[in-house]
């Protein structure tokens, strides 16, 4: 079951880690000839995974694309993931279905609170997001929300005050999908459809 991380200190420290290890990830992305954003999906939804007894911390990588996103440039997207893990000095991650998850970390002053940082590909081609995946051995990209139909969908729902109906909301889809042992919608999946959720219920 999955639950919210009640420990703002906690969560504080390690999103500003996690903020830094985003711009570094961002320079070894250029490094590899790719112009990506990497950003944590949204800090108010750090979850607990208590079957794994572990914290997650969900980053999107939007690269930007003008055609089809091969193989190739995935591979790119996880060399330059490794050499930031490994100039941290951190285990380097070699699997990829939905996401790469690094393994489980902690800080040294708490060694029992881990926490994993989930990165999710997405392509961005002029405004128009596809969500990467792995299916039969084969790249597959998912189309997804435009980028401003998305955009506008967010802001209307936070300047409504509305964002803890989808935090609410993310949180019972994640239980939900689990309880069913559903692997099909990880937590970015979980994240988008509870703002379409939440939009259509408030505005339309």
């Amino acid at each position: 079951m999955y639950s919210y991380l009640e420990d703002s200190k906690l969560v504080s420290k390690t999103n500003r880690w996690g903020h830094a290890f985003a711009l570094d990830l961002e320079k070894a992305l250029e490094e590899k000839g790719l112009n990506a954003e990497v950003d944590i999906l949204d800090e108010s939804i750090i979850v607990q995974n208590e079957s794994l007894s572990s914290t997650e911390y969900p980053y999107v990588i939007k690269v930007d694309t003008n055609d089809s996103f091969p193989m190739e440039s995935l591979e790119k997207v996880q060399e330059a993931l490794n050499t930031v893990l490994f100039n941290k000095e951190l285990k380097e991650v070699n699997e990829f279905k939905y996401s790469y998850k690094t393994y489980k970390m902690h800080w040294l002053s708490r060694p029992k609170d881990n926490f994993t940082f989930e990165f999710f590909v997405i392509t961005n081609n002029n405004g128009n997001y596809s969500r990467v995946i792995i299916k039969k051995d084969q790249l597959v990209e998912l189309p997804m929300l435009n980028k401003d139909d998305l955009d506008k969908k967010e802001s209307r729902i936070r300047f409504s005050r509305l964002w803890e109906e989808v935090t609410s909301s993310y949180l019972n889809k994640l239980n939900m999908y689990e309880k069913r042992e559903d692997t099909n919608h990880p937590s970015f999946v979980c994240f988008i459809e509870s703002i379409n959720e939440v939009y259509h219920k408030n505005f339309e």
